[in-house]
């Protein structure tokens, strides 16, 4: 009779620890099944943006929003600097004393996932002295950071966080390590497309913007000064004979001269200016809300800087100096649409030229 009593409570025992097997393997497979889901998920939200800002806010909203952490960040790498900078975030807001930039390697857990190249889970962060080395967010307690690579190298850190010990488990790790790879192939579309758009929008021998470029500009900076009222104006530039230097050197020598003038050009301008070439040797400036006393100003001061220059010929030890002639124009006085703006200024650089080359003048109206 006992034997039977035994064998019944040992049939028990393994039937209440199959269920509870049976249990534990429906909540990670649930578990699973929600994660996948869950990537889905982002990956849809994410996959066709091609604006790096906007995918990277996107890729911390949808993580944050979908499996409620603490804190969501993405790190991407300066490479000139060699550290790790916060691009966006989700969750507690990020205070004054987190630190915004990460040296790689020497600082905090996303330091040593950026150098290594390999996730770190960390669930008790105050045992952790890589945590320690940084000031993080206060309340955290757990901590799980992975790589984001192209072609095995490190372009960023995604980093979670957790006000719970012990909250994130190899399951995690797993789902954050698709995410990252996920988000590799998004960040790196944008880049593509960024790559495309910039050879779309620049000439290729000076790398300046080109002339399709420079007319969808001066359509906004007319549309954008027309609404708060400002004034703006452009100028337009060419080099004095510059068939002569031409017919004289090559046309290599004639290309590399316009390198240079492109580059000098950028370096006598404001950053808000767009420079573009035109066509030939001819260039053209936007200058935003700045009326004829600026343009004067800069144009006076390029023209100077370009006469002075010493221009190397077919990049050997011989020099040249040139002179340019520029024409001014300002929007509204002058025009108040692109076509008749810019012809102002053209008809202005002609006059340039007429009276003796080697200067600026101002549109008609303006006299």
């Amino acid at each position: 009779m006992n034997n039977n009593n035994n064998l019944k409570d040992e049939e028990l025992v393994n039937k209440v620890a199959m269920s509870i097997e049976n249990a534990k393997l429906y909540e990670e497979t649930k578990k699973k099944v929600l994660q996948l889901k869950a990537i889905h998920e982002i990956s849809k939200d994410i996959i066709s943006i091609l604006d790096l800002d906007e995918l990277l806010q996107k890729i911390v909203d949808s993580i944050n929003n979908t499996f409620r952490y603490y804190h969501t960040i993405v790190f991407l790498v300066d490479k000139n600097s060699k550290e790790l900078v916060v691009k966006d975030y989700a969750g507690a807001p990020l205070n004054t004393a987190v630190k915004r930039r990460v040296k790689i390697g020497v600082e905090g857990i996303t330091g040593w996932v950026a150098k290594t190249g390999e996730p770190l889970l960390v669930n008790d962060v105050s045992k952790e002295p890589r945590y320690l080395q940084i000031e993080e967010l206060t309340d955290t307690k757990s901590e799980l950071a992975v790589p984001i690579k192209i072609k095995n190298e490190v372009i960023g850190v995604l980093d979670i966080q957790s006000v719970k010990l012990n909250a994130f488990d190899e399951s995690g790790i797993a789902t954050l390590t698709i995410l990252s790879e996920i988000i590799a192939i998004a960040i790196q579309n944008t880049y593509f497309y960024q790559e495309t758009e910039h050879l779309a929008i620049t000439d290729g021998l000076t790398k300046l913007y080109n002339s399709r470029y420079f007319y969808t500009a001066l359509q906004k900076e007319l549309e954008r000064s027309k609404r708060y009222g400002h004034s703006f104006s452009i100028i337009i530039f060419d080099i004095d004979d510059f068939k002569k230097y031409n017919d004289k050197y090559g046309h290599i020598a004639g290309d590399q001269l316009l390198q240079e003038l492109a580059r000098l050009t950028i370096k006598n301008c404001r950053n808000i200016d767009i420079i573009a070439r035109y066509g030939g040797e001819e260039f053209v400036i936007i200058l935003p809300e700045t009326k004829y006393n600026g343009a004067i100003k800069i144009a006076e001061r390029l023209r100077k800087e370009i006469k002075k220059h010493s221009f190397t010929i077919n990049k050997d030890e011989k020099k040249c100096k040139i002179t340019i002639s520029l024409g001014i124009a300002m929007y509204p006085k002058d025009a108040d649409n692109i076509k008749d703006l810019i012809k102002a200024a053209d008809k202005a650089l002609y006059k340039a030229k007429q009276a003796g080359k080697d200067r600026w003048s101002v549109a008609t109206s303006a006299n």
